[in-house]
This record gives structure tokens, C-alpha cells and sequence, in this order.
């Protein structure tokens, strides 16, 4: 990259560093939740997305739901990197809590007699403050990831169970940096969501959510035997059904960084070519990321329809 081309990019970061840092590490918002979130207009969110695109520093996804369309942003991979070492300095130079206010924190969550507005809210800080300080918070909240493991979407207070999901995630970074708690995970937030994947009676969203949570750990921990098992659980629920969570299969896999594409396109392949009927759709998931990981379409790879 030559200097005037790495000058224009860091000015770009620099100006529009507060929407990078809502989408860090791997969160996915729609423009009005980053208009929300950064206090920017809408048409302003729209532009400056549309140029971290470009720079390849995120990724715009278009959904159609019910007829409304919109448009999710995540960071990509290159995003990640850029975006990592400013918030590790955020992390280790910001306030943080004491041990007793996330105590005290965990505790009003639990306590019924508070209003749901409130709890929620109390859930979507301690969710924020994992993405700076998981480190501060893991031991407290063993429990209650716990709960949120057995019971992600409770029907008296889902909205509090979102936020609850998006504090599990934004600890699993820290949680896998360090051998007590990695331990911990393996045997109380992998497996039975492991076992959640594949569990036909859970409704579609618990199961989505944990392909995401199982993913995420596999796109962070260096171990080739997680991640072959995660890419077997993945691949199993790929090719079934219903639908929607062939497409979370999809999405997550997409998500995959450089060190791991190879074992995930030599399993597709094995599948593509020990089972005729699963090659149509094999082949259709190695056209997708191909043509995402190697930045050229599907033509010039000469995997275009005829």
C-alpha cells in the first residue's frame, strides 16, 4: 500500500473509529441501531458505511423481512485488525467498575421486583462493559451464563434474554484467554449448546444463536480439534433442515479468517464428493466463499452458471 493510499485509510479510521467500535469484535447492527448507538444521523451512517465498504473494513449485508428491507454492518476481518489495538488501549486506559458494583450489578438482574425496563438496561451495560473488561466480570457471572445457556430466550423477560446472550459473546474472548476459564467454558457453555445445535425441539432462534456462540469460539481458539468438531456440527446442520439455519451455517462460516479456510473448503469438499446428494449444495457454498475470500466473482473463477 503506498503511503498516500495508508495516510487516506488511517483518516478514514480515525473519523469514523466510533462506528467500527460498535461493530467490534463481531457484533452485526442495522444503520438506525449504529444511529442509535454513535449519535450520527441516519443519511450520515449510510454515507460513512458506504466508505468503510469500500476500504474494505466492513461488510453490508441486505435483509428483507416482512416486506421492510435493511441493511446490517459487521467489521471484517480486516476491520478486526485495525480496529483491535485501539481498543485494547480503550480497554486498559477506561474506568472500571469495582468488583462489588458488577456483584451488585448481577444481583439486580435477578431481582423480579425491579421493572424489566430497568434490568434490561442494567443487562445491556454489564453486555458493553465484556467487550472492554470481560476479565473484570467472568467469575461473577458464571452463573448466570449458566442460566443463560439453559434458558437463552425466556418468555417472561426475552428482551433482557438478548442482552444476556450478547454478555455470554462478548466474554468469550477473554473467557478462552485463560486456561481456568477456557476449561470452565468447555464444560458448561459448549456443550450444551454443542448438544442445543442439533436438538430439534429448541425453536430456531435458540438453535442460530448457538451455532453463532459455537462458531465464534472456533474462529478464536487455536485448537485444530475444536474447530474440526465445530466444522462437523456445522456442516451436519448445513445440509439439513429447515432452511434457516442452513443459512446461519452459511453466514458464520463466512466469518472464518485466513488460517482457517482450509479446513473448512477441504471439509465442504469430502462432503461434495462422498455424497451425490449433498454436491449441489456443496458446490453452492464453495462458490459463496471463494467469492468472498478471494475478493473476485464467480466468473472469473469460472464457476459461473451455464
Amino acid at each position: 500500500m503506498s503511503i498516500g493510499k495508508a495516510c487516506a485509510l488511517a483518516k478514514l479510521v480515525g473519523q469514523r473509529f466510533c462506528i467500527l467500535q460498535q461493530l467490534y469484535p463481531d457484533k452485526e447492527l442495522c444503520l438506525t441501531k449504529l444511529e442509535e448507538k454513535t449519535g450520527l444521523d441516519l443519511a450520515n451512517i449510510s454515507r460513512y458505511a458506504k466508505k468503510l465498504k469500500t476500504e474494505e473494513l466492513i461488510s453490508i449485508k441486505e435483509n428483507d423481512t416482512g416486506g421492510k428491507s435493511y441493511k446490517n454492518c459487521s467489521l471484517t476481518f480486516k476491520g478486526r485488525e485495525i480496529a483491535e489495538p485501539f481498543m485494547r488501549v480503550e480497554r486498559e486506559n477506561g474506568d472500571t467498575p469495582s468488583p462489588d458494583e458488577i456483584t451488585l450489578s448481577i444481583r439486580m438482574l435477578r431481582e423480579k421486583e425491579l421493572t424489566e425496563d430497568f434490568r434490561r438496561f442494567i443487562a445491556a451495560k454489564l453486555s458493553d462493559l465484556a467487550i472492554k473488561h470481560a476479565d473484570k466480570l467472568i467469575e461473577q457471572a458464571k452463573e448466570l451464563f449458566k442460566q443463560t445457556v439453559q434458558n437463552p430466550f425466556p418468555a417472561e423477560n426475552s428482551k433482557i434474554g438478548n442482552q444476556l446472550m450478547s454478555l455470554l459473546s462478548n466474554s468469550i474472548p477473554e473467557m478462552l484467554a485463560q486456561k481456568k476459564n477456557k476449561e470452565w467454558f468447555l464444560q458448561n457453555v459448549h456443550q450444551p449448546l454443542f448438544d442445543k445445535i442439533s436438538d430439534e425441539k429448541q425453536t430456531l432462534e435458540t438453535r442460530q444463536w448457538a451455532i453463532a456462540i459455537i462458531s465464534r469460539a472456533a474462529r478464536l481458539m487455536n485448537d485444530t480439534n475444536y474447530r474440526g468438531n465445530a466444522f462437523e456440527k456445522l456442516m451436519e446442520i448445513y445440509y439439513g433442515e429447515p432452511a434457516e439455519l442452513s443459512k446461519t451455517v452459511k453466514e458464520e462460516l463466512l466469518k472464518f479468517e485466513p488460517n482457517c479456510r482450509g479446513e473448512i473448503l477441504k471439509k465442504i469438499n469430502e462432503q461434495a464428493l462422498s455424497k451425490p446428494d449433498r454436491t449441489a449444495k456443496a458446490e453452492a457454498l464453495l462458490r459463496e466463499l471463494f467469492s468472498l475470500w478471494w475478493h473476485t466473482g464467480p466468473q472469473k473463477l469460472g464457476l459461473q452458471n451455464h
